[in-house]
């Protein structure tokens, strides 16, 4: 939900750009994780992504978000939202970058792999640079966008958490699946007219950069050091917006734009 912060809480400058006139942006996908403790398939899924991100080729280009919305007495379940999984018609299931054309149900690695490889080739349009700064039960983000064409974007944040404890439903997939990293507390940018979570909408001209600032409290149960927020742009694709470019930044932390080398 989105609060008014703290007066003892300085609004976070952004970062320094290293190169202002720079519009070759480094990417990075959005995996969107579809998931439930009550889903006894839904290891498959946990193992598979697991598998995915040990591989060397594919280290620091994705970000995963975990939204558990398979069932209701899930610690992780995401009530108020709920909308999100639309797309989905089984569980467990993926989709990248918010685009349901991709969506899929426990794939072979090397099938999920050309799936990343594909989003991963769309050209990443957009940077995005970020600080946060946290305190007690919130936690700010100020995010920044440059973009390399002049257009209509949308800009989001999701607040994650890492190890959380919950038994995990299981129909035989090897391994321990009681710790539940990367899920969705909250979501910042769903609009409720537009039935969507392409985030909050801007203008921009190409080189120029719109700020924007996030706001999360966080529920006393969730422990902030290991809370992170993956903030993403969505740009038009196609006929569509799709989510063009996210990072992942914990708190207190700062990232500035990246480059591709």
């Amino acid at each position: 939900s989105l609060v008014a912060v703290s007066p003892s809480i300085d609004i976070p400058g952004l970062p320094s750009d290293p190169d202002p006139t720079n519009l070759n942006f480094r990417k990075r996908v959005l995996i969107t994780q579809f998931t439930g403790t009550g889903c006894g398939y839904c290891p498959n899924m946990i193992q598979l992504l697991r598998n995915f991100r040990q591989q060397d080729s594919y280290k620091g280009k994705t970000v995963l978000a975990a939204c558990h919305t398979y069932n209701q007495n899930d610690p992780m379940f995401l009530k108020d939202h709920t909308s999100i999984a639309k797309n989905v018609s089984g569980y467990p299931s993926v989709m990248l970058d918010l685009n349901a054309s991709t969506m899929t149900t426990t794939p072979a690695l090397s099938t999920f792999n050309k799936l990343v490889d594909k989003e991963y080739a769309v050209e990443a349009v957009a940077g995005i640079c970020a600080s946060t700064v946290a305190d007690g039960l919130q936690l700010v983000v100020n995010a920044g966008v440059k973009v390399s064409q002049k257009g209509k974007y949308y800009i989001a944040a999701w607040l994650l958490e890492d190890g959380i404890e919950a038994k995990q439903s299981n129909y035989g997939t090897l391994g321990d699946f009681s710790i539940h990293d990367n899920a969705v507390r909250d979501i910042l940018g769903y609009n409720e007219s537009r039935k969507d979570y392409a985030g909050f909408e801007f203008d921009s001209e190409a080189g120029s950069v719109f700020t924007k600032e996030f706001q999360f409290e966080l529920d006393p149960e969730w422990k902030l050091e290991n809370c992170h927020v993956a903030v993403y742009v969505c740009a038009l694709n196609g006929t569509l917006y799709t989510v063009n470019n996210v990072i992942d930044i914990r708190p207190n932390e700062t990232i500035a734009f990246e480059y591709a080398e």
